[in-house]
């Protein structure tokens, strides 16, 4: 099939009525204006009033039905031609979601690269601190106040280890103040241009 620019339209869920009912390929959109749904049909509008009926047998096309925001069309001049488009958006929608699941997959290591380094670095400062002050055992705790409105947080906090502790034992001020130091030291400071 020789490339040729065919014309997008789109309508809303609420306005399907707008829809032709010609030949064409549709894109169900959720309202994130994520595609859900490629599909060809000889009546585009006669298609999509079957997409968006409620009594499917099937569980999966009903959460679908009920998803689907936004309806693009783009129309074409017979059967074959529409199915040779939908096979040429699945294909690019396939390769655009491989690409995306690529990049998604970098940035989680470089995130979880960089989470480690920070444990790392928050490690190392609870060590020094621990040593320079005799402390024997440090344990993770997050003294925060619990949000009594968020179920979860009850939940976790229902599970933490420790129910009770003096605020005097808590070292999260010093440590964060030595990780503060720290980066301070770490970054170079410039230099203003020497005046001629």
């Amino acid at each position: 099939m020789k490339k040729k620019n065919y014309v997008r339209s789109e309508v809303s869920r609420n306005s399907f009525s707008e829809l032709p009912a010609s030949c064409g390929v549709y894109l169900l959109h959720n309202e994130s204006h994520e595609i859900i749904y490629v599909g060809k049909a000889v009546n585009i509008q006669s298609r999509i009033r079957s997409h968006l009926r409620q009594d499917h047998a099937s569980p999966l096309k009903r959460d679908m039905a009920d998803e689907i925001a936004i309806i693009q069309f783009i129309l074409t001049q017979d059967e074959h031609e529409a199915l040779l488009l939908e096979e040429e958006l699945i294909k690019g929608e396939s390769d655009w979601k491989l690409r995306v699941n690529r990049q998604k997959g970098e940035f989680a290591e470089r995130d979880a690269n960089n989470f480690l380094k920070a444990y790392q670095e928050m490690t190392a400062a609870v060590k020094t601190y621990a040593d320079r002050n005799g402390i024997a055992l440090v344990i993770r705790f997050n003294g925060a106040p619990i949000d009594s409105t968020n179920p979860q947080a009850v939940q976790m906090e229902l599970s933490k280890l420790v129910m009770h502790y003096h605020k005097d034992i808590d070292i999260t001020d010093q440590i964060l103040a030595e990780l503060n130091r720290n980066a301070a030291v770490a970054t170079p400071r410039t230099q203003p241009p020497p005046r001629r």
